[in-house]
Parts: structure tokens; C-alpha cells; sequence
């Protein structure tokens, strides 16, 4: 059951880059709900923040230059706890999220203000190859670096995160490297992970835009699950060597 007296405080977090054609109709949704969306602009060159609303309850933040997507989330987080708030709810500005499940999300943060919550895209016909292909490559190493964690979805930007989370945690990844460095380290650290079933829009083919870039990302990519995939065997090797010792008993 949540912690705080008057339950959790919960505004919308957007992170913003070159999606000015949708990113109003996100922030809206979650307007809806909530009383304050975030919305972080990582260097877009659209004009989009000039289409958000006048609206007492939209917080802009700009950043000068194009940092990555967990540097506007971490932005995001920083500025949500600055106003008081205890969790951030994300979406991506892209509108490819179903706004019907934040009251989903919303319940089930109010039920457990601890867990980290996590979108699990139910894909439909339109889902790219290449997304259906990052997941599997994802949750291959997620599983192998969590010690088979059930979540079944490390990439989609549909979360709640309890801002405690990020106190917690190390400096991590400024780009999409982040969605997965975030969810492997809160399981290591015990915190509870759980996903939440969503659907996910992307659109006819040739309509879905990623801000993913292929050479700069999978380096990122490579490079976080060699550090975190030799951290998961030097744990295994540390706790197979504590049991052989305890079981032969004193010397």
C-alpha cells in the first residue's frame, strides 16, 4: 500500500524531441488526469513547444542542445521533485501510447507507490520488424542481467517512476540506453519492477519516426550490457563461492 498520508503525488513527464505535431495532444491526455505535466525539450528544431497550450498546469523545460531521452527524463525527474511531486508518469510525445491506460497506471502506482512500473507493448499489425526485433534482442539480455526478471518489455516509454528511485540509483545513460540501464538496476537494488499490459499505435508502414540512432545507440547499447552482464557473473560466481564455503562449515 502506498506510503504517504495523502497517497502519491503524481504529475506527467514528456520528453520532448521534434514531435511538435503530436505532442499536444499528449500533454492533454495527461492533463486530463493529472495536475501538472512536464514536458522536457531536448533540443527539438520543429518548433514543437510552440504548439503546447497556454496552461498554468505545463511545465517546459528546454535544454540547448539534443542530450538524449534519459537526459530529458532525468531533467524531468529533477524539475517534478523540485515542485513537490513523488512520481513522474512518461510518455512519449510521439502519441504511439494509449491514453485510455493512465488511469491504469495511476491506480495501480496508488496501490503500490514502491513499484516501478513499466508499459509492455501489445503490439498490433503495424509494429515495425525492427521494434519487434529490439525487443527479443532486449529482454535477452534483460532476463540474463536481472536473473530472469518477468517483465517482458525493456523499451517501451510508458512508466511511473517513484522519483526515490533516482536518489537511489547511480548516474546513468543520457540516451536510449536508459530505459534499460534504469529497470536492470532498480531490480538489482530490490525495488519492485512490474509490468503493465498497454497497446501501442505506430501508425501505417512508413509513418513511424524513431529518434533511435542506429550507430551511436547500439554502441551505447553494446557497451551497457558488457558492464551490466559481467556485474550479473561476478555476483553469480560471488554467491556460488559464499555457498560452497557456508556448506563445508568451520575449517
Amino acid at each position: 500500500m502506498t506510503n504517504h498520508v495523502n497517497g502519491p503525488r503524481i504529475c506527467g513527464l514528456v520528453p520532448l524531441f521534434d514531435n511538435g505535431d503530436t505532442v499536444a495532444r499528449v500533454v492533454a491526455a495527461l492533463r486530463v488526469h493529472l495536475p501538472t505535466v512536464i514536458v522536457v525539450d531536448d533540443g527539438s528544431t520543429d518548433g514543437g513547444p510552440a504548439n503546447l497550450p497556454s496552461d498554468h498546469g505545463i511545465i517546459l523545460v528546454h535544454h540547448d542542445r539534443n542530450r538524449g531521452k534519459g537526459a530529458a527524463v532525468q531533467t524531468g525527474a529533477t524539475v517534478a521533485r523540485n515542485h513537490g511531486y513523488t512520481h513522474v508518469l512518461q510518455m512519449d510525445a510521439d502519441e504511439q501510447h494509449d491514453a485510455n491506460d493512465i488511469p491504469v497506471f495511476i491506480a495501480a502506482c496508488r496501490a503500490d507507490d514502491r513499484a516501478v512500473l513499466a508499459g509492455e507493448r501489445l503490439f498490433d499489425h503495424n509494429a515495425p520488424a525492427s521494434s519487434r526485433f529490439g525487443r527479443r534482442f532486449g529482454m535477452f539480455w534483460y532476463h540474463l542481467e536481472t536473473g530472469n526478471h518477468p517483465l517482458t518489455d525493456t523499451q517501451c516509454g510508458y512508466r511511473i517512476y517513484p522519483l526515490a528511485l533516482f536518489d537511489a540509483l547511480p548516474p546513468m545513460g543520457a540516451r536510449m540506453d536508459f530505459d534499460v540501464e534504469i529497470l536492470v538496476r532498480a531490480v538489482r537494488q530490490g525495488w519492485t519492477v512490474r509490468g503493465i499490459p498497454t497497446r501501442v499505435r505506430y501508425g501505417r508502414p512508413g509513418e513511424h519516426r524513431s529518434h533511435f540512432k542506429p550507430f551511436i545507440d547500439n554502441v551505447l547499447m553494446t557497451r551497457l550490457h558488457a558492464r551490466l552482464s559481467l556485474g550479473a557473473l561476478a555476483k553469480k560466481v560471488s554467491d556460488t563461492t559464499k555457498a560452497f564455503f557456508s556448506s563445508r562449515g568451520p575449517l
